[in-house]
């Protein structure tokens, strides 16, 4: 019963994660393929980009190697961006969306415990995050077979696995509200604000150096996708990441097994 929980969980949403991924796939392997003909165009009006823009989009000077041209056109705001939307909206249905159709009632009244549900529950959404994930990896991949893009795979590897943690964290914070409080709309809306906070958290400090110590309470500042790209993975920044989706798990958990649900 309890395989079947996450099977079933990944059946239900099977058909917007394939859309998801195949969107994602073909938007990769499009920017990809782009960068021979645009990137060197790019790079000769990088002046004209002011200081402002270039925070939030990231280094342009940068943009005419390949590393520089995925980081600033791919993984620097647009995939993190999906894979958060995508992550919190699974994160907040995957309870939720048991409890306010009320089968949630049929779970519980089945010889399956609270803990196995929200695990089985957690792991479906940790396992599609990484599928929509992977798809962006598999793009690039292909990418460098089609078009002339020298890029080192393994970081590349690393960058989708920090947007796919990136996501966890979002998707387990929109889970824990859930779960605290019962309503899906409350962890859809609290998630979303504290993304959007996060962001300008790690941004803002680029444009005004006195509240340079706000970044390091953002998970944007973890994942860096110019420094991932070009240099690989910081072990510490994958470490807290992973800590913090633990710490909002077991949040998830201890609220959701002690809270009365009317069951």
């Amino acid at each position: 019963m309890s395989n079947s929980i996450f099977f079933m969980t990944l059946r239900e949403r099977s058909k917007g994660s394939f859309i998801w991924a195949t969107c994602i796939f073909f938007m990769t392997l499009f920017i990809v393929g782009l960068f021979e003909s645009v990137a060197d165009s790019y790079s000769e009006i990088s002046d004209v980009f002011s200081k402002e823009i270039q925070a939030f989009i990231g280094d342009v000077t940068l943009i005419n190697t390949p590393a520089g041209w995925l980081a600033i056109e791919l993984y620097e705001l647009i995939l993190p961006l999906i894979l958060i939307i995508i992550a919190i909206g699974f994160g907040s249905s995957a309870i939720g969306t048991e409890e306010d159709s009320s089968t949630l009632e049929l779970l519980l009244a089945s010889p399956v415990s609270r803990s196995t549900i929200l695990f089985q529950k957690a792991s479906a959404v940790i396992f599609q995050l990484g599928i929509i994930s992977l798809a962006s990896y598999t793009a690039v991949f292909f990418g460098t077979f089609l078009f002339t893009f020298p890029i080192d795979l393994l970081n590349v590897f690393v960058a989708n696995v920090m947007v796919w943690l990136l996501g966890i964290w979002f998707g387990f914070l929109a889970l824990s509200v859930q779960c605290v409080t019962g309503k899906r709309s409350m962890a859809t809306g609290l998630g979303t604000l504290i993304a959007v906070l996060t962001y300008f958290a790690n941004v803002l400090p680029k444009l005004i150096n006195d509240i340079e110590l706000v970044k390091y309470f953002s998970p944007f500042y973890l994942y860096n996708s110019s420094k991932l790209l070009s240099g690989g993975a910081n072990i510490s920044h994958i470490l807290i990441m992973v800590v913090c989706a633990c710490i909002f798990y077991y949040i998830a958990h201890y609220a959701f097994v002690r809270r009365d649900l009317g069951v």
